[in-house]
């Protein structure tokens, strides 16, 4: 769907159709695959617990929704997106939980530098300040479950034990007091 790793690239600036035009347009993959969660959905439901780095809802109101406001995904296809999601959300179980690590853009660009990936080096500080936007916006509107928000601006998980603790001691908290709540489409 629409993920936007390689956003910088120069061939991203101009609109790219999900549903036609010519292939050199599209900006290359990042070096993962990102799993469907609507996939198989009986084998999802057999497992005790699913954690996922990312999510549909996350793919939709955040990262395809930039690509719209950003002129990158035409009205068409941005469209018959919300319609696949909307369907998609129909048919899946929702989270229990969902956990908004929020970052300043100080902090996502220590963490970018810390990563070290090629392809994030030159990554605007608009783009980035444009998401956590779209992050803070999705956050004040989630209604699939429950939501904590974590504020990790001055925590670093990786490598302090205390701040790791901190954050699972927050999610022992909240894990399994999570309802679902109403859907509501995009």
């Amino acid at each position: 769907f629409a993920m936007e790793c390689a956003e910088q690239d120069a061939k991203a600036a101009n609109q790219v159709s999900l549903f036609g035009g010519d292939d050199s347009d599209m900006v290359a993959p990042p070096e993962y695959v990102k799993a469907t969660p609507w996939g198989d959905k009986q084998k999802l439901t057999e497992e005790k617990t699913i954690i996922q780095d990312r999510s549909i809802y996350e793919d939709a109101y955040i990262f395809a929704r930039n690509l719209f406001d950003s002129g990158k995904f035409n009205e068409t296809d941005y469209r018959t997106y919300q319609g696949m999601f909307n369907t998609i959300t129909q048919a899946i179980s929702h989270p229990d939980l969902m956990i908004y690590l929020r970052a300043d853009l100080p902090k996502l660009q220590r963490q970018i530098k810390k990563r070290g990936r090629d392809f994030e080096k030159n990554i605007d500080p608009s783009y980035l300040i444009s998401l956590n936007k779209l992050y803070e916006d999705f956050a004040n509107l989630y209604t699939h479950g429950k939501l904590i928000i974590i504020d990790v601006n001055d925590l670093d998980y990786a490598e302090n034990d205390n701040d790791f603790n901190h954050i699972v001691d927050i999610i022992d908290k909240n894990i399994n007091m999570g309802t679902q709540l109403k859907i509501q489409t995009l």
